[in-house]
């Protein structure tokens, strides 16, 4: 549990893990000038001055501002795969060298921007790392078939018969048509 101010109590806060601190992390789209995003989904514990439940309010009502989307879609879109040292590359790279490990890594990196554009693309927060295929459900506008495109990424991340970046290709590419349809391309 942390404590954030006197009379504030928060249980499953990220700064409670070991290791982690409250501000920005790599893979999170908002820099550290914003409460972590992961408050908006924590449970309050003991909140006596009623400062968290205000700031989580805040966070839930705030629109989601256009810039943002914008700014998201172009800085992750280019690294999933229109340049030279994209993650599509970087996971072709580790597969002709049979490095396992490296491609779990640039897997779990190229899914963290894909999550980031469909998230911001749906004017929605990104919850953090934790059930994001039931997060990817509720939302009202995905690509199609993004949950077994997901679930056939994360399977073939470690395969070294076929490489998953051909299966990361193709969700690319239903992610940008589904940007295109929505007019964010």
């Amino acid at each position: 549990m942390e404590q954030l101010s006197p009379g504030l109590l928060l249980k499953g806060s990220p700064a409670a893990e070991p290791g982690r601190s409250p501000g920005a992390t790599l893979g999170v789209s908002v820099g550290s000038r914003y409460p972590p995003l992961e408050y908006i989904f924590i449970a309050t514990v003991f909140d006596r001055q009623g400062w968290f439940q205000a700031l989580q309010h805040r966070l839930k009502t705030t629109p989601y501002q256009d810039r943002l989307v914008e700014q998201i879609i172009k800085k992750n879109l280019p690294v999933l795969g229109a340049n030279i040292h994209s993650y599509e590359q970087q996971i072709r790279s580790a597969f002709r060298r049979r490095d396992r490990v490296s491609l779990n890594h640039r897997t779990a990196a190229c899914l963290a921007s894909y999550f980031d554009i469909l998230f911001a693309a749906n004017r929605r927060f990104n919850p953090g790392e934790k059930r994001l295929l039931v997060h990817v459900q509720a939302l009202l506008s995905k690509p199609e078939g993004v949950t077994a495109d997901v679930e056939a990424a994360c399977t073939g991340a470690c395969n070294l018969e076929c490489c998953v970046a051909e299966h990361l290709e193709l969700m690319r590419a239903r992610l940008e048509r589904f940007l295109s349809a929505r007019g964010l391309l």
